[in-house]
């Protein structure tokens, strides 16, 4: 009997403690995992992959800047509007990749951020000029580029490596020779540009890669003399 009433005595308040701790694990669970769309993603991830099939609105990207460990993110979205969510993400995210946009935006968002490789499929600009005085942005690749020259590519100030490909309707690059850092240059599957001499003086060009035929004798052999290594994309002009 007296064992009973001691069991009795001590059921209320354990019960008590594990419903507590159930409701500190569910309000943990809850606070520490943030919802972007239909999605929820845990805050202390180190990576982040948003597809526009969610159904958020662009807006709660923002909310990528709660997140303190993450250091790369996955954005698709072919309608996007901005990409301002960028210049909001922590100071350790180093990589960034866009998928879009058919619509034409800004990238002014590249100004005030700390990320070091970004990748877009689709730039949908006509330069660069509305980036300024970038110094940390290292690597701009993109399968798709819009633009008919390069203006502003040197305002990345600390950039290496420049990969663009389907360049259909680029015909300058002479902004590349004010590129001071620049080392590794790929412009493949391009129709119009005619004069790759521009390329002779980019400073530290250590690597290009061009479509095949793109380049004379005389610039292949101009551009190694001065140490560059040459690779030749095999590619079919449109038309």
């Amino acid at each position: 009997m007296v064992i009973n009433k001691i069991n009795k005595k001590n059921a209320k308040p354990l019960a008590i403690s594990i419903s507590v701790i159930f409701v500190t694990i569910f309000f943990l669970g809850h606070i520490c995992n943030i919802k972007i769309g239909d999605e929820r993603f845990f805050i202390m991830c180190k990576e982040v992959e948003i597809s526009n099939n969610t159904g958020y609105d662009e807006a709660e990207l923002k909310k990528l800047a709660y997140f303190p460990l993450l250091d790369e993110v996955w954005y698709k979205n072919y309608n996007m509007s901005d990409i301002d969510w960028i210049s909001g993400l922590n100071p350790k995210v180093k990589k960034c990749h866009v998928s879009g946009s058919y619509n034409k935006f800004n990238i002014e968002a590249l100004n005030d951020t700390s990320i070091e490789y970004i990748f877009f499929d689709r730039l949908n600009i006509d330069d660069f000029t509305d980036a300024h005085d970038n110094r940390t942005i290292k690597e701009i690749i993109t399968w798709y580029y819009d633009g008919a020259n390069l203006n502003g590519i040197e305002n990345f100030k600390a950039l290496e490596n420049l990969y663009l490909a389907n360049a259909h309707k680029i015909t300058n690059c002479d902004a590349l020779k004010e590129c001071s850092e620049l080392k590794e240059v790929s412009l493949v599957q391009c129709d119009l540009l005619e004069d790759y001499s521009s390329f002779l003086e980019i400073p530290k060009l250590e690597y290009l890669c061009v479509d095949e035929g793109a380049l004379r004798e005389e610039e292949i052999k101009a551009l190694e003399d001065k140490g560059v290594r040459i690779a030749f994309n095999k590619y079919e002009p449109q038309g």
